[in-house]
């Protein structure tokens, strides 16, 4: 025990990432190396290493730990550890590194350089036999299994210095949690047994039913959303965050549930991801972990309490957590209330029994789930969400209307040979905010900036776009759509040019600036927003606009007669009513930094 809690898997927590001066000196380390582009779940494998949610591994698992968890769910040393940790690479990648050498690891959506890793082994390994023992098959029909054919032919293998957890801690605030975060927060408030949820779903009455019965034998309760990749089809983060504060704060004792997300991505792997989901559990402080049904399953591939029979197989020496294994629960109609099959002596025709594929196809439709499947303020806000789902599929966005004879033709440079050339990535930073934030002035003292320093940079100012390629639009709404729609696309081809690209426009509308980020590849567009107070850009107003406005001499004039919809997860925000020039300027640039776009920083 720790203090009272449960102790660490493997007796300390080992969070890898490197902070403050240290992580500067290496991010500068990390440009000049190999570089190792990792997947999404590669990523997310490595941000749970930082945090040390995979205490005790100090990075990504070598050619005898990566077979013996394989084939015996231990690492060589007899740790219990039931998925393998690894990092692949080509056969060219894998044959140009020797042991010892230093690879940088960026993360292939974003660019970003996660960490470091100092390669200590590299072998081939047989993907077929991954498969059938971690997940049960060969089907590659089945999302796990087909994560690891996609996989590489070589793993790599090292220690890890980590450098970033990427956009989890700025998404999700307060509600992001390390473990050392939980143990501190379940210590301050006594808690001694903690009964982890582990969801990728909405919380429906079932699950509730679930989580209460762990209360009432638990000090506490932290749910504990996953917020990683999921398969296509599976609830949004953000609509699920919705819901699960909506239902905390209504029905559930706020002094006795925490509410932490975390960055793993799912593999759907049944018996042997809840074993692995009780492993970094128990690093996270709790000492059970709820098992319903189907835990961590997908589709017919595993029996519906197979994660339960999974922990006959260990006992107190191997896991320290303990399984809370939970029968399967519904709303009873002669019962009138919640039961589980242990509890309940009526029908099946009694109960309701939802799938998450007839939830699906009901939500999909429109057809409104019942009171006794789900809480109501949960189902109004999944039904928003797929009318809003059905609204886009009816209505795309112009720029998605092409003609059919129209082909995009691909020239002999391509944007990777610029990049190299240019020792930087092409990219477009995208300033928004009122007018008289100070938006074209720090757009262009960061060009000003980047050019001392050898950098290809260009500055799109709203005023000047009107001049010319937007000379004949005026501000209504369709047309300030339709303003930066055009701006949109030509700020993609300014970023294809290998360009650091930034635009100053005051892009009002969410939907608009969400359609030019959808136009680059993930991890080339960076919105900034440029705050002030509106009395503050109006005791500014260098062109007398909001003067005008306040007159009425102007119509549609955003802030004043038109609204401005403030971003939800800007890449920065910066106060420009706070920090001076220099100072913004400063955070813009750290951030291209810190996201590897300045190649030879």
């Amino acid at each position: 025990m720790e203090n009272g809690l449960v102790s660490p898997h493997g007796g300390e927590l080992k969070p890898l990432l490197l902070e403050d001066e240290a992580r500067k000196d290496e991010l500068k380390r990390a440009a000049g190396l190999a570089q190792v582009r990792m997947t999404s779940r590669e990523t997310s494998d490595l941000i749970m290493l930082a945090v040390g949610a995979f205490s005790p591994l100090p990075g990504f698992m070598g050619h005898d730990d990566y077979l013996s968890v394989v084939r015996e769910m231990r690492t060589r040393s007899g740790l219990v550890w039931p998925i393998p940790i690894t990092l692949s690479v080509s056969s060219d990648l894998a044959g140009s590194l020797k042991t010892g050498d230093r690879v940088a690891l960026l993360d292939d959506e974003s660019g970003e350089i996660m960490g470091t890793m100092t390669v200590e082994d590299k072998y081939r390994y047989d993907k077929r036999e991954e498969a059938k023992k971690v997940f049960g098959t060969e089907d590659e029909a089945h999302p796990g299994v087909a994560k690891v054919y996609a996989q590489k032919e070589f793993n790599i293998a090292g220690p890890v210095k980590a450098l970033s957890e990427g956009p989890y801690p700025e998404l999700y605030g307060r509600h992001y949690g390390r473990p050392s975060d939980t143990r501190a927060l379940f210590q301050k408030r006594g808690w001694r047994t903690v009964a982890g949820f582990q969801t990728r779903n909405p919380i429906h009455r079932s699950h509730e039913y679930c989580t209460k019965i762990a209360l009432e034998v638990s000090d506490g309760l932290l749910i504990h959303p996953l917020v990683g990749k999921l398969k296509p089809g599976d609830i949004p983060a953000d609509v699920r965050m919705k819901c699960y504060l909506e239902l905390l704060e209504h029905y559930y004792p706020e002094d006795r549930v925490v509410l932490k997300v975390y960055p793993m991505e799912m593999r759907y792997g049944g018996p042997r991801e809840a074993v692995l989901h009780a492993v970094f559990r128990q690093n996270y402080g709790c000492s059970h972990l709820i098992i319903g049904r189907d835990h961590a399953g997908v589709g017919s591939y595993y029996g519906p309490f197979d994660a339960q029979k999974i922990f006959d197989d260990f006992d107190a020496k191997d896991l320290a957590i303990k399984p809370l294994k939970i029968d399967w629960t519904f709303w009873c109609h002669k019962c009138d209330g919640m039961a589980s099959m242990k509890t309940c002596p009526h029908e099946k025709t009694d109960r309701v029994l939802i799938s998450g594929t007839l939830l699906r196809e009901m939500l999909e439709s429109g057809e409104q789930p019942p009171k006794e499947f789900s809480r109501p303020e949960v189902i109004s806000i999944l039904m928003d969400h797929y009318r809003s789902k059905e609204k886009a599929k009816k209505d795309p966005p112009v720029s998605s209307k092409k003609a059919t004879n129209i082909t995009w033709h691909q020239g002999a440079i391509d944007q990777q040979d610029r990049e190299r050339l240019l020792k930087q990535r092409g990219v477009v930073i995208w300033f928004t905010g009122l007018s008289g934030s100070g938006k074209s002035t720090l757009a262009h003292a960061l060009e000003e900036r980047l050019f001392r320093e050898g950098h290809l940079s260009y500055v799109l100012d709203g005023d000047n776009i009107r001049h010319g390629l937007n000379s004949n639009l005026g501000f209504s709404p369709s047309d300030r759509e339709e303003n930066i729609r055009r701006i949109g696309e030509v700020a993609k081809l300014f970023a294809t040019s290998g360009a650091i690209t930034m635009t100053a426009f005051i892009s009002p509308y969410r939907a608009d600036r969400d359609r030019a980020r959808a136009l680059l590849e993930p991890g080339s567009f960076f919105e900034i927003y440029v705050e002030v107070p509106l009395d503050v850009a109006e005791e500014r107003d260098p062109k007398g606009l909001y003067k005008k406005a306040r007159k009425g001499e102007i119509k549609e004039f955003t802030g004043i007669s038109a609204p401005y919809e403030e971003p939800l997860k800007p890449e920065l925000t910066l106060n420009t009513g706070q920090l001076n020039l220099e100072q913004s300027v400063e955070r813009v640039y750290r951030l291209l930094v810190d996201k590897g776009v300045l190649l030879s920083e």
